[in-house]
């Protein structure tokens, strides 16, 4: 289940980063972003 939400947060973070490629969305692009740096931060938590 751990590893659903962490590939969730990256299919998020690309959907909002297609959908943020579109004129007057750029606050999908930040959206993305954060989603992103959610699931490296998921990543490498469960690194140690």
């Amino acid at each position: 289940m751990k590893h659903l939400v962490t590939l969730l947060f990256f299919v998020g973070a690309i959907a909002a980063y297609i959908a943020g490629s579109m004129p007057g969305a750029a606050l999908l692009l930040v959206v993305g972003v954060i989603l992103e740096l959610a699931g490296w931060y998921r990543v490498f938590r469960g690194a140690r």
